[in-house]
């Protein structure tokens, strides 16, 4: 399961002590989709705490709506607020090896989470420690399939979502074949074709899906990018992907009450 921008601040006017109302607030509902679910592993796209991400909040908000699944989380850094209580909350699983990216194996997969806070980080262009690293992780783990995943997305339909700070991240991943990319920032949900090193529809390119509906709030689209294939700004939900060794399957699940619905599958590169 994957979803990003999760649990609303526990001061905001639409907490609702954590039940929050139909356009806010949501967090404990896609929660119950994700335990209905009981998946293997939980990607948290970023924005997992709002407003200022502080320990506390975590506590009374994102931990008693989606905390219940922290074993079997992976998460990305959102947009920098309160690194501090992003790193106390998570601890360990947030940068196993000391650097706030890592990856690790899925099934028959190989999985990556990266940093999108790049002025943070010593930037992500070219040359950066980040790049550097992933480029090294990509060849020495030459899987069949593999899966990237960070907050702010590459491309988007949602201006300023676009985030062209990921450009040489991008590049790499589409020199090695990766074959899916997931954000959020963005509170919507977008799924792309596969795209090249420059953004263009490409057979055999990165596909890209944004799965910004964790809860918080929703966002509408300010255009449509180039590779769109199917998107939504008025549902709550989650990501269920299903990774087989050569192929993989996908399908946005809804919170009850809500009819929007995307399903399909894929072989890898």
């Amino acid at each position: 399961m994957a979803a990003g921008d999760i649990a609303c601040d526990p001061g905001a006017p639409t907490f609702n002590n954590g039940f929050g109302t139909t356009n806010s607030c949501r967090q404990r509902y896609t929660g119950e989709l994700v335990a209905r679910l009981q998946p293997d592993a939980v990607l948290v796209l970023g924005d997992d705490q709002y407003d200022d991400a502080r320990y506390a909040k975590y506590l009374r908000s994102y931990d008693t709506t989606w905390g219940r699944f922290k074993r079997i989380s992976y998460p990305t850094p959102g947009d920098g607020f309160s690194m501090g209580g992003y790193y106390r909350y998570w601890g360990r699983r947030a940068r196993p090896s000391g650097v706030p990216w890592y990856s690790f194996r899925l099934g028959g997969w190989h999985v990556i989470s990266l940093n999108s806070n790049c002025s943070l980080i010593g930037g992500c262009g070219s040359g950066s420690r980040q790049v550097e690293w992933l480029r090294r992780d990509l060849q020495g783990h030459p899987a069949d399939c593999q899966l990237a995943f960070w907050h702010e997305p590459r491309f988007s339909s949602t201006e300023p979502a676009d985030t062209i700070r990921m450009k040489s991240i991008w590049s790499v991943l589409s020199e090695f074949d990766v074959e899916l990319v997931l954000s959020g920032e963005a509170h919507n949900y977008e799924r792309f074709s596969g795209l090249d090193a420059r953004g263009h529809p490409r057979t055999g390119g990165v596909r890209q899906f944004i799965v910004g509906t964790g809860g918080k709030s929703l966002s509408p689209f300010t255009r449509r990018s180039p590779g769109r294939e199917r998107g939504n700004s008025e549902t709550f939900g989650v990501l269920k992907l299903t990774l087989h060794p050569q192929s993989y399957a996908w399908r946005f699940v809804p919170v009850p009450d809500s009819f929007f619905g995307d399903a399909g599958a894929a072989s890898c590169h």
